[in-house]
């Protein structure tokens, strides 16, 4: 029998006809002479099928409105692929590419920054959150937005000295983006690239503010600045005053950047022009003078009033429009009262009452828009957050010296007085303070340190670099750490000799002795009350005194890690997670650089063994544990000091005044670091009896309380010229609540659908869902990885994560709290993005109708002003793109009733509840009457115009 030619060709890409979303590749043919037809052997993902010729159809040939008319439909798995798909592919929210990215749990404020920038026009905003809320997380969203969508090239952030490794750990750990931290040097060989006219590198960048401050750097970014993509400035409160470089530097640098934030808890800290030199940083053309912003801000303080009014329940619409009309009385808002959109405005306003939750939300929004901060300035307060934080409790441990170690320190105390310190210069200072401070950290450790000296002068050298940095928020522009190697052997050989001769402190330490004594009482309550014995970390600022205490502890029978600069920082968190894992560590070493951007939750008891004069420190050590994630009720604070010296006399005296331990000063910092130098300097330098001391403290802590409280009250007067958030925030609740993007279940789901069609054995355990689970997915996924588009370098780290056996991994952002290990699995992660890839290509189901039905006893539903009355439909679902300044995209559902002829449109969030509904409880369609196929012919013609003019 002579056979027919063949239809379809090897290699070509097919699929079943009656079931649409199966599709698979041609990979071998033959004349079946039983049946007379040709038959083809299809790969169907990693599955073979012998199909015959008639029961296919070419994947380039298909068409849904045929199908539909044709009676074509997928089943209901391929519907939830097809939804959760096209979600990823087209989200219909903003923060698409940097929702759930983060390895911290989700709160909704911290997107309202993201949300302020992508409004700007200019892509500008200062953050002005208080301390604690997360705004190194807030940077990272933006950060991940925008690079989604505008590829940033090159990024800085610029920071304190203290904070640059922070930086670098934060961003590398919660959003896993690898910074580099550069110097002055580095910095100005961007001079050299420009000047030659060669192709500036990418890079992303940490730097400090004492790097970048540098008279060069700022008179290169003058006059031939190189285009940056994307600014940080963290703790930018240090550039309110327009007569500093820092001042200079930020002005240069954001004239050529095309996106900066500004990151602050302290927005103002002594007057109300502080936010105005901010402000004209990011945006000199509305901020132009310090006089009209003070009438901007006067004239802003109304449109709050009025939005304060739409928020009562019932919305007070007259009396808000009473405040918008008071918009008249002001110079910088008279014109725009008499403008057509303030009246529009004000009609609406006058009929709050009677609108609905989503047109009151967007008369809101409408309404901050005519701040004149809205745009630019996010800002949240505690009292705004709901959050269940731990109670401090704290307890000062001041140890009396022994005979031996009193003589000892004397002999220090007396060899400092006979240098002499030279306020003039700052070198010499510093030097006589390193002495004093690692005499009252470690007596043992500190003989130690000047024998060393005997052998080395250049030993000290690091530490006086520290202590700059350290210092470096009092120091201002004028000091630089070259100036201090030059006085860094301020002690003469002979005194040392002197000093170190006779003293013998190994086997006396009346500090340790009081540290683990208080420890063991900790301990001890625990295994009373039957608690697991508490984690504790232990801050020093001195690594010899950290190695000391090492030592100490391990004759002691207590096991210990130490972390500290001089630890490469993979090392460092190899150790931690030793730390919090091996129930047989207790304790926890830590110096200031070594512990800066780690997370420490797990543990719950923290030990300043000795104190910082930068109160700044003082918060930092304590913020390691407290923290989000952190499930202790209480944090336990002992502060150790040895009596009669400068700690106890001065600093623990005013810390304790002020609250410092307690967290009550927040960000207020800078301004009491800079007198508790100048107070702790003055009691070093000058004979001062123990009254005077005393009395000189006193007046310190009154002038500090009194500044803190005088700082909070301008606060919140500068709060109430602010207008609220709540559209951003309502915005952002919706990517959540209404599910504008795939929930972990649903990826979950997506993935293996899509992986497992294709792999053999690929199978995401259910409990990566909810905790941390090894994922076996095979050498052939890994090698898929490596030829997919991207991130070639994220696909490679996962792939051989892959081939190793060692994926590790999860959808829970909060299982990762406290340095956990594993990969965030989230829409941008490379599996999501191979599952995408795999699913387009192996499957006709992203453009096929799909036949589903709902449980009877539930019929479809959305929102109580969009029903659907049981019965068939069919349903068109068109996703619209919204093009401009704010590009969206949102989805549209036309349903006509084929029993009714019935023909209702609905968009947005209630197209997306009412498809969310069917995605929950839709099941397949076992038998369509033949009375309702024969009527779905005749409506598709119809349907189809519906969504052309939906288009239109």
């Amino acid at each position: 029998m002579h056979s027919p030619d063949q239809i379809f060709a090897l290699g070509q890409q097919v699929r079943k006809r009656n079931a649409p979303d199966q599709a698979g590749i041609i990979i071998s043919a033959h004349f079946s002479d039983q049946r007379e037809a040709w038959q083809y052997r299809i790969q169907f993902g990693t599955a073979q099928r012998a199909v015959v010729e008639g029961e296919l159809e070419a994947i380039g040939s298909a068409d849904p409105w045929r199908d539909l008319r044709d009676g074509k439909f997928a089943g209901a798995l391929a519907f939830k692929a097809a939804f959760t798909y096209h979600r990823l592919r087209r989200p219909p929210s903003r923060v698409a590419a940097s929702f759930g990215t983060a390895r911290t749990l989700f709160f909704p404020y911290q997107f309202k920054p993201l949300l302020k920038i992508l409004d700007h026009p200019q892509r500008r905003v200062l953050v002005a959150d208080d301390v604690g809320l997360g705004k190194t997380i807030e940077a990272g969203y933006i950060l991940r937005e925008l690079d989604a969508h505008e590829h940033l090239e090159r990024i800085l952030v610029v920071c304190p000295a203290r904070l640059t490794t922070k930086w670098k750990t934060d961003l590398q750990d919660k959003f896993q983006e690898n910074f580099e931290i550069v110097s002055s040097r580095r910095l100005m060989e961007l001079k050299s690239a420009v000047t030659q006219g060669r192709d500036l590198p990418e890079f992303r960048w940490i730097t400090s503010y004492e790097a970048a401050r540098r008279k060069g750097f700022i008179r290169f970014m003058n006059e031939e600045p190189p285009q940056f993509d994307l600014v940080i400035f963290d703790e930018a409160h240090r550039l309110r005053n327009p007569d500093t470089l820092q001042h200079r530097l930020a002005r240069a640098v954001c004239n050529a950047s095309q996106a900066v934030v500004f990151l602050t808890a302290t927005p103002v800290q002594t007057r109300q022009e502080d936010l105005f030199y901010l402000l004209s940083l990011l945006d000199p053309e509305t901020y132009r003078s310090p006089g009209d912003f003070l009438g901007q801000m006067a004239a802003n303080r109304h449109i709050v009033q009025a939005l304060a009014c739409l928020r009562r329940i019932p919305p007070a619409g007259v009396e808000a429009a009473e405040q918008l009309g008071q918009l008249a009385n002001y110079r910088e808002t008279a014109h725009l009262a008499k403008t057509a959109v303030h009246g529009a405005l004000v009609q609406r306003v006058m009929v709050a009452d009677s609108l609905d939750r989503t047109d009151l939300v967007a008369l809101q929004r409408d309404l901050s828009e005519f701040s004149f901060t809205s745009n630019v300035l996010s800002r949240t307060r505690r009292v705004d957050v709901k959050e269940d934080r731990p109670q401090r409790r704290v307890k000062a441990v001041t140890v009396a010296m022994s005979p031996e170690e009193q003589s000892y320190y004397d002999e220090v105390e007396d060899l400092c007085e006979r240098i002499g310190m030279d306020v003039g210069d700052f070198g010499q200072s510093l030097a006589m303070i390193m002495a004093y401070r690692m005499v009252a950290s470690c007596l043992p450790a500190s003989v130690d340190y000047f024998r060393d000296r005997l052998d080395d002068p250049t030993v000290g050298s690091e530490l006086m670099a520290s202590l700059e940095d350290e210092f470096s928020e009092v120091l201002g522009d004028g000091h630089e750490i070259e100036e201090l190697e030059e006085s860094s052997d301020s002690f003469d050989r002979k005194s040392i000799e002197k000093l170190v001769r006779a003293v013998d402190l190994r086997r006396i330490d009346s500090k340790y002795d009081a540290c683990i004594g208080a420890l063991r009482d900790i301990w001890l309550d625990d295994g009373s009350t039957q608690q697991p014995r508490r984690k504790v970390i232990v801050f020093a600022f001195f690594k010899r005194t950290l190695a000391h205490l090492q030592a100490c502890f391990a004759e002691d029978g207590i096991k210990t890690v130490l972390i500290s600069g001089d630890i490469a920082v993979a090392e460092r968190q190899v150790r931690i997670d030793r730390f919090r894992d091996d129930a047989t560590i207790d304790i926890l070493l830590a110096s200031e650089v070594g512990s800066e951007g780690i997370d420490l939750q797990f543990a719950s008891v923290v030990v300043n063994y000795d104190l910082p004069w930068n109160p700044m420190v003082v918060e930092q050590r304590i913020g390691r544990v407290d923290r989000i994630g952190q499930a202790s009720p209480t944090i336990t604070v002992l502060n150790f000091c040895l009596r009669g010296t400068i700690e106890d006399k001065v600093l623990l005296r005013l810390y304790e005044r002020v609250k410092l331990f307690e967290g009550m000063v927040g960000e207020i910092e800078p301004i009491v670091g800079e007198q508790v130098f100048d107070l702790a300097s003055h009691v070093l330098v000058s004979k001062l009896s123990d009254d005077e001391i005393q009395r000189r403290v006193d007046q310190t802590a009154n002038a500090l309380v009194n500044q803190v409280v005088q700082a909070e009250q301008l606060n919140r007067n500068v709060d109430a010229m602010l207008a609220t958030d709540q559209a951003f925030l309502d915005e952002v609740e919706a990517t959540v609540g209404r599910r504008r993007l795939p929930m972990p279940a649903e990826m979950r789901e997506f993935i293996n659908t899509a992986l497992t069609s294709r792999f053999h054995g690929c199978d995401l355990p259910e409990r990566a869902v909810r905790t941390v689970a090894k994922l076996r997915l095979g050498s052939d996924v890994a090698l898929e990885l490596r030829q997919l588009g991207g991130d070639a370098r994220e696909n490679d780290r996962v792939a051989r994560l892959i081939e190793r056996d060692d994926f590790n991994a999860t959808f829970a952002a909060d299982q990762l709290l406290g340095g956990r290990r594993a990969d965030l699995i989230h829409a941008r992660h490379p599996i999501v993005a191979l599952a995408q890839d795999v699913f387009v290509k192996n499957s006709a189901a992203t453009s096929v109708p799909f036949a589903v039905q709902a449980p009877r006893a539930d019929p479809i539903k959305a929102p109580a002003a969009h029903q659907l009355p049981p019965g068939y439909y069919l349903l068109s679902l068109s996703l619209l793109e919204f093009t401009g300044v704010n590009r969206r995209n949102d989805l549209c559902v036309v349903g006509l009733g084929l029993n009714t002829g019935h023909t209702q449109g609905i968009a947005g969030d209630a197209a997306r509840e009412l498809l969310l509904h069917l995605v929950d409880c839709c099941g397949d369609v076992d038998f369509v009457p033949p009375e309702i196929q024969a009527r779905i012919a005749d409506a598709t013609g119809r349907l189809q115009s519906f969504e052309v003019a939906v288009h239109d």
